[in-house]
């Protein structure tokens, strides 16, 4: 806080994140960035969760993944260091409850003012793509619904497309390997817009005798 305006950096909690998984990774860790929602920085408004994004690493001694959060030294009431699954809403949980109808999307915030079931759409492809090792950016989206009126005209089929890779993200250890084959295969779940690249930039290559 004391440093100069021109000596400072804009960041958010991705880039924290990426930072910290990138630094645990070259110390031969294995790490990977998660995308979900938390409230444990704001607990007085209640039961409203804001997107965040955090690192787990695994511990290979206990054989187990600890969550991390890197972000702040919040006044809570665990070890940021080391907390409890219950304290983040994983954003496959998130997604599933609010399709069942178990819950709001109107609960979860998007930059402290957005919500609704596009923007868990997106943070479930932002935890997706980080659990493939691809951290994308809040400015890449996946081509199928990379604007308001193309996610809401998904179908139903679509729509339960979803669905199946959130069920299957719920243990993305257990269910790695599946999660693998949709990211390499599955190009309606892995091609992404981005600033520079648009729907008529994506092809396909064939293969050749």
């Amino acid at each position: 806080m004391g440093r100069e305006v021109k000596d400072r950096v804009v960041i958010t909690c991705r880039y924290v994140s990426v930072l910290l998984a990138s630094i645990l990774k070259a110390k031969g860790i294995p790490a990977r960035c998660r995308s979900g929602y938390a409230n444990y920085f704001l607990k007085e408004r209640g039961n409203t969760y804001y997107d965040h994004w955090i690192v787990q690493y695994y511990d290979k001694k206990n054989k187990r993944w600890v969550n991390v959060d890197a972000d702040n030294d919040y006044k809570v009431d665990f070890n940021q260091w080391d907390f409890p699954h219950k304290e983040f809403r994983w954003i496959a949980e998130v997604w599933l409850d609010v399709r069942k109808g178990k819950d709001s999307h109107e609960n979860y915030i998007h930059e402290d003012r957005f919500n609704g079931l596009d923007n868990l759409a997106y943070a479930l492809f932002f935890d997706f793509h980080a659990l493939m090792n691809d951290e994308i950016s809040y400015l890449f989206f996946p081509t199928v619904m990379d604007s308001k009126d193309e996610f809401f005209n998904l179908d139903a089929f679509e729509l339960e497309k979803i669905d199946h890779l959130a069920e299957l993200m719920l243990d993305p250890d257990k269910n790695f390997d599946e999660l693998r084959y949709l990211f390499r295969n599955d190009k309606w779940l892995r091609a992404i817009n981005t600033p520079l690249l648009g729907d008529n930039d994506h092809f396909e290559l064939k293969k050749t005798d």
